[in-house]
């Protein structure tokens, strides 16, 4: 499973990937980008991907 962060000029923020079996997965986002630096407010969106599933949305983050 496999969760990426993008900001809206479509640039990769972070991804995250997550080993296990369907259902037992959890994958959390701290907020920080590649280079472990906290993300500034915004909308930023997501696609979270396994089992040959796929959800893209958005989420914001407000500090």
């Amino acid at each position: 499973m496999s969760l990426k962060i993008f900001d809206l000029g479509g640039r990769l923020v972070r991804e995250l990937k997550a080993a296990g079996a369907v259902g037992s997965n959890i994958v959390t986002w701290d907020g920080t980008n590649r280079n472990g630096q906290r993300v500034g407010s915004g909308v930023y969106i997501y696609s979270l991907e396994g089992f040959g599933n796929r959800l893209v949305d958005k989420l914001a983050v407000i500090r």
